[in-house]
């Protein structure tokens, strides 16, 4: 949704963050299989090997402004409710990724309360009519 706020480094750096949300509970849903390739689509990032990276060494400095980390946050948190659970391992992990981009609680706070509503939304826009 935000991914084109992103640098190219940015985006495959997220990537790899993606790919550690959705390991976090050590199940791969599909609804997380199918995020991963809209995010592919929308970035135009080719899809990755098994001996892709897997780790981004500083992401206080790979997204070095707090519009770039707002947005790598937001869109982890619509990765972790992928699958319509949003469980205490990949809370966890989105917790371990927002200290070490240093993100301001109240940021986190409206990003998880915003994927929440729009998720709800979303939900509700796809009964009409049904």
């Amino acid at each position: 949704m935000f991914l084109n706020e992103l640098t190219r480094e940015q985006q495959r750096a997220f990537v790899i963050l993606v790919r550690q949300v959705m390991a976090a509970d050590e199940k791969l849903a599909m609804q997380e299989v199918e995020r991963l390739e809209d995010i592919y689509r929308e970035t135009g990032l080719p899809s990755e090997t098994a001996d892709a990276p897997d780790v981004v060494l500083d992401l206080n400095y790979m997204f070095d402004t707090a519009r770039a980390r707002a947005v790598v946050f937001i869109e982890l948190v619509f990765v972790a409710y992928a699958d319509g659970v949003f469980g205490t391992d990949e809370n966890r992990k989105l917790a371990s990724i927002a200290n070490g981009m240093n993100l301001e609680e109240d940021t986190r706070v409206d990003a998880i309360n915003w994927v929440r509503r729009f998720m709800d939304i979303r939900k509700e826009g796809s009964e009409i009519g049904s």
